[in-house]
């Protein structure tokens, strides 16, 4: 299983993102973030990295 986190200050552009991802089986969303500075905090406290 591949998980993924956006990071995509737009909205719209990050659920149509969001949406094409979870067409695929093997590839799940964790989380979204609205910049890069919310993408790391929430890769911190998801122990993604």
């Amino acid at each position: 299983m591949i998980r993924i986190l956006l990071a995509e200050d737009q909205a719209m552009v990050r659920q149509g993102l969001k949406m094409m991802i979870e067409t695929d089986p093997g590839i799940e969303v964790t989380g979204e973030a609205v910049n890069g500075k919310q993408a790391v905090a929430l890769c911190e406290t998801k122990r993604l990295i």
